[in-house]
C-alpha cells in the first residue's frame, strides 16, 4: 500500500492538534515517538471537510492508513524505499515538536515561579524568595497547579511566618498541597488531621502518624467527624484519647450505632 500523501495542513496547525491530543493517536493510545503520528480529517478533505482544529485528530499511521501485510514485488521496492524516508523524515519533525512543546511547558512552568514569587513578597513583608526559594516554587508547579500552590502558600503564610519564621512557612506549602489532594480524594482526612492538630498541640510528643490513623480509623469505622474531634479536645491524655476513640467505635459499629 502506498504510503498516503500529508494532507496539505500547516505544519503550524499540524502542531497545535498534536499538542492537543497530547502526541497520542486518538484511535489506539499510540504515542509518539514510537508511532508516527498523523494529523487526520474526522470529516474527510475530499468529502469536502475543512482544516478547522475542531475537524482534525491526531492519528497514528496505522490507523490512519489501515496498514496491512503483504509481499511487495521487485517493482515496488523503491516506493518502499521513498516510503521509509517520509517516514524518518516523520519522526525527526515529530520529536522536534515535542521538544519544543517541552520548552513551552518549561517557559510557563517559569512564569508562573515568578508568579509565585510576586505574590511571596506581598504577603510577606521585607521578603523575597531566595533563587533556592523560586526553584521550589517551580518544582511545585510542575507537580500541582499556580492555584494550588498559590493557595496553599496563603495557608502556610498566616499560619507559620509569624510564629516559625518565613522559611518554615515556605517549607510547608508542598506538605500543604499534598494534604489539600488527599483530603479533596478522601474528605474525612479533613477532619482526622484536624484532630491530629489538636492532639499534637497538647502532646507534642506524640507521632503524627499514629495520631492519624487512630483519628482516620475511627471515621472510617463510622463514627462522627465531630465526635472524634471532640474527644481530641477533652483528652487529657494519649491514653485516654485512644480509649475514648475505643468506645466510640464499638458504639457505633452496634445496631443502630450509627444513626
Amino acid at each position: 500500500m502506498a504510503r498516503a500523501k500529508r494532507s496539505g495542513v500547516p505544519k503550524r496547525l499540524r502542531f497545535d492538534v498534536l499538542k492537543r491530543d497530547a502526541f497520542t493517536c486518538q484511535y489506539c493510545g499510540a504515542k509518539a515517538p514510537d508511532a508516527v503520528l498523523h494529523v487526520d480529517h474526522v470529516h474527510p478533505a475530499a468529502e469536502g471537510g475543512d482544516s478547522d482544529i475542531l475537524n482534525l485528530v491526531t492519528s497514528c499511521a496505522s490507523c490512519n492508513l489501515g496498514k496491512g501485510p503483504r509481499p511487495l514485488s521487485d517493482s515496488s521496492a523503491l516506493a518502499v524505499k521513498h516510503a521509509q524516508l517520509a517516514e524518518l523524515q516523520e519522526r525527526r519533525e515529530q520529536l522536534d515538536m515535542m521538544i519544543a512543546w517541552q520548552k513551552d511547558v518549561a517557559d510557563l512552568d517559569g512564569v508562573a515561579a515568578d508568579g509565585l514569587a510576586e505574590l511571596w513578597a506581598s504577603l510577606v513583608r521585607n521578603s523575597e524568595l531566595t533563587e533556592h526559594g523560586v526553584k521550589q516554587m517551580r518544582d511545585l508547579v510542575v507537580k500541582y497547579s499556580f492555584g494550588e500552590v498559590a493557595d496553599a502558600m496563603r495557608v502556610a503564610v498566616g499560619q507559620y511566618v509569624e510564629k516559625k519564621g518565613p522559611q518554615h512557612a515556605l517549607d510547608k506549602i508542598q506538605g500543604i498541597c499534598k494534604n489539600r489532594r488527599i483530603e479533596a480524594k478522601h474528605p474525612w482526612m479533613r477532619e482526622a488531621n484536624h484532630a491530629t492538630n489538636i492532639m499534637l498541640k497538647k502532646f507534642d510528643w506524640l507521632r503524627r502518624w499514629r495520631v492519624l490513623a487512630d483519628a482516620s480509623e475511627a471515621i472510617n469505622a463510622g463514627v462522627c467527624a465531630d465526635i472524634v474531634l471532640e474527644c481530641a479536645r477533652s483528652a487529657a491524655s494519649p491514653r485516654e484519647w485512644e480509649n475514648g476513640l475505643r468506645g466510640e467505635i464499638r458504639m457505633a459499629q452496634m445496631p443502630g450505632g450509627g444513626a
